[in-house]
C-alpha cells in the first residue's frame, strides 16, 4: 500500500482479527471469555481477579440471564489493564443523540437516515470523528442539512523533517484533505461556533432545535469503566504514569487507549499517543521494565 497516504481502517481491522486468531492457537495463551467484576491484590503481591461469565439465552428462554452466570477466579503475579475506552454522551444533552459508531460507519448511517427519514442532523465536536461525521452525513444524503457547533477551529496535522507537529491532535488522512477541499465550500453545512460557556451553549442549541433532528456529538472518550482494585480487601485509588504504562500499585499496568503513552514534540506540545500503531510500540518498549 501506498505508505504516503492513509487507508480506510477496514485494513487494520483484518490485520487484527487474523493475528486475534493466531493468538488463540498459541498453547501458551489461555483464553477466557467473561467480565472481570474485581482485582484484589493479596499477600505477596499475587492478584486474585473475580471473571463473572454470562450466557447467551435464546429470546424465548424464561430463564433470567443472572440465574445463569457464574463466578470464576484467575490469580495472577501481574495484570494489564486494557480496557478500552467510549465516546462521551453529555448526561443532559440539548440534542437527540445518535450513536457516533452510527455516524462512523456510512451503511449504517445511510439506512438509519432512510428509514427515520431525517432530513437535518447536526455534529458537535472538532476533531478527526467529527470531521469524519460529517462527511459521511453529507456523502449517504442528498438532502441532509447539518449544522455544524465547534469551539475550536479545524486543526492540521503538520509533517516536518522528522517529525510531525499534532501529531495526535491534528486532522490526517481523508479526513483532513476532506476538511480542506469541501468542508469550507459546502453550503449544506451551516457553521456554528460555540462560546464554552455552559449556559450560552445551551441557549445556542435551542435556537436551533428542530422536530426530528439528530445530533452526533464527536467530543472525545472516556476510560470505559475498570474493574473494582482492592489491595487486602481496601479499595485503592489509581494513578496512572504515561511515561512507563506503570500504576501506583505494584504488578498493575496499563496500556492501549484507556492509558495511552504521554509525548511531548520537539515543538513543547504535550499530547497522548493515540492510535493502534502507537500503542503497539508503547508497550513493546516499556513491558521489558514490567
Amino acid at each position: 500500500m501506498d505508505q504516503d497516504r492513509g487507508c480506510t481502517l477496514g485494513y487494520a481491522a483484518d490485520l487484527i482479527l487474523f493475528l486475534t486468531k493466531q493468538i488463540h492457537q498459541n498453547t501458551k495463551i489461555v483464553i477466557r471469555n467473561g467480565y472481570i467484576t474485581s482485582i484484589e491484590q493479596l499477600e505477596g503481591s499475587v492478584w486474585s481477579a473475580k471473571l463473572q461469565k454470562e450466557f447467551t439465552l435464546p429470546a424465548t428462554n424464561p430463564i433470567p440471564v443472572a440465574n445463569l452466570a457464574q463466578s470464576d477466579s484467575i490469580s495472577a503475579h501481574k495484570i494489564v489493564l486494557a480496557h478500552g475506552s467510549e465516546p462521551i454522551y453529555p448526561l443532559n444533552a440539548a440534542l437527540p443523540v445518535l450513536d457516533l459508531d452510527i455516524a462512523l460507519t456510512p451503511t449504517q448511517l445511510k439506512r438509519y437516515i432512510e428509514e427515520k427519514e431525517i432530513t437535518r442532523m447536526a455534529v458537535i465536536g472538532s476533531s478527526h470523528s467529527a470531521i469524519l461525521a460529517l462527511k459521511n452525513i453529507i456523502d449517504v444524503s442528498k438532502n441532509v442539512e447539518v449544522i455544524h457547533f465547534y469551539r475550536s477551529q479545524l486543526r492540521f496535522a503538520s509533517y516536518q523533517k522528522d517529525w510531525i507537529l499534532y501529531d495526535n491532535t491534528g486532522l490526517k488522512g481523508i479526513a483532513a484533505d476532506w476538511a480542506r477541499e469541501e468542508y469550507p465550500t459546502l453550503s449544506r453545512i451551516k457553521k456554528v461556533k460555540l462560546s464554552g460557556d455552559p449556559i450560552e451553549e445551551v441557549n445556542t442549541y435551542a435556537e436551533h432545535h428542530h422536530t426530528g433532528i439528530q445530533a452526533v456529538y464527536a467530543v472525545g472518550y472516556t476510560k470505559s469503566n475498570a474493574p473494582v482494585i482492592l489491595v487486602r480487601g481496601e479499595a485503592v485509588e489509581l494513578r496512572f504514569d504515561p511515561l512507563n504504562g506503570k500504576f501506583n500499585i505494584p504488578s498493575l499496568y496499563g496500556c492501549g487507549i484507556a492509558y495511552p503513552e504521554q509525548v511531548t514534540d520537539p515543538a513543547g506540545n504535550v499530547e497522548f499517543a493515540v492510535g493502534f500503531f502507537k500503542f503497539m510500540k508503547f508497550v513493546k518498549r516499556v513491558a521489558q521494565d514490567w
